[in-house]
């Protein structure tokens, strides 16, 4: 049911650039006669097709709640939390964060990982738990390890806030998300550096499918 509703929610938000940026181009092919309007018109139909493409594929994968939600997203949390901090809600270091989920303190237990807005798997499909997690200070390195025998590993986290519902990380500047505890294990590594996030993985099949944006938290688990 799920994915017949992100199917309908994918073809309804695709549409609307669609049809909007072609309506246009048709006005502007009625004003500007010849090669011209032609041209401008055409390109517009293109653009239009590979945005409405984009949107597609980013709702089904995510769903038009999250897709919508993350347009108006800032990964910006600090003015957020100094208003909404409680016994719920709570901002922690990444050594204090280590140290709570190594003696099973945090408020947060486990729940489906997003990172840069790249969701693996769809929202409440996986659940994944802490089994343990350290800080190296001199590296700027926090590792999750998971009950699911999957390690995350956040290079110079900043803004993380535990709550009873979910956890998130604001910024880091890469992160990378090892899909087994083996000596090689498949790995997606997501780097952000000037305004831009680059990303790779060294399983082909998993790099094309991976989906990230700039407006989206660093790490989110809920």
């Amino acid at each position: 049911m799920k994915g017949f509703t992100n199917f309908i929610q994918s073809l309804y938000l695709s549409a609307l650039p669609f049809i909007g940026l072609n309506i246009i181009g048709i006005v502007l092919l009625n004003d500007l006669k010849g090669y011209l309007g032609v041209t401008i018109c055409l390109g517009i139909f293109i653009a239009s097709l590979l945005f409405s493409r984009f949107i597609y594929r980013t709702v089904r994968k995510r769903g038009g709640i999250q897709f919508m939600a993350s347009i108006q997203a800032t990964p910006d949390l600090d003015n957020h939390l100094a208003a909404t901090e409680s016994r719920l809600n709570k901002k922690r270091k990444p050594a204090e964060l280590a140290t709570l989920i190594n003696n099973k303190e945090q408020l947060f237990k486990g729940g489906s990982i997003s990172i840069f807005g790249d969701n693996y798997g769809r929202h409440g499909d996986f659940l994944h738990r802490f089994e343990r997690a350290e800080f190296t200070k001199e590296k700027g390195l926090l590792t999750f390890y998971l009950d699911t025998g999957q390690v995350i590993k956040i290079f110079e986290p900043k803004q993380i806030i535990d709550a009873t519902t979910y956890l998130k990380v604001g910024k880091a500047k890469a992160i990378r998300f090892e899909l087994s505890n083996d000596e090689d294990p498949i790995f997606l590594e997501y780097t952000y550096s000037r305004g831009k996030i680059s990303y790779q993985s060294n399983n082909s099949a998993i790099e094309a499918q991976i989906d990230v944006s700039l407006s989206a938290l660093a790490l989110e688990i809920s």
